[in-house]
């Protein structure tokens, strides 16, 4: 009976993870996918969690460790991050990527990933 107890709350966190997931899925935004659009809305929300956030994104650790020697202080190594990411030969960059990276368990800003849906739905 325990177990069922502590499980409940893992599972309604876990369903309005999928809820917020499908929402941003389903979402096709007019807002383009660039550097401003994105230090408008992500970056000031999340600029401590910016190599983690990197991470997910698939942005090389290597490149990452350069961001961090380079910048004089979080959010601008946060802007770097996504320069580099925008940048990158990986051109699957979308704000679908940046919503599942968010929501990751090693980022876990999802108040941040609604805040960017509803960013999303206001600039449209």
């Amino acid at each position: 009976m325990l177990r069922q107890q502590i499980s409940l709350p893992e599972q309604k966190v876990k369903n309005e993870e999928n809820d917020l997931a499908q929402q941003l899925a389903s979402f096709q935004s007019t807002t383009p996918l660039d550097i401003a659009s994105i230090a408008e809305m992500v970056i000031p929300n999340m600029a401590t969690k910016w190599f983690e956030m990197g991470l997910q994104l698939g942005v090389d650790s290597k490149d990452l460790t350069r961001i961090q020697h380079d910048s004089r202080d979080s959010r601008e190594a946060c802007r770097q991050m996504f320069m580099e990411w925008l940048s990158s030969v990986n051109k699957e960059s979308s704000w679908g990527k940046i919503f599942q990276a968010l929501t990751s368990k090693s980022v876990g800003e999802n108040a941040t990933a609604e805040k960017l849906i509803h960013l999303l739905h206001f600039h449209q």
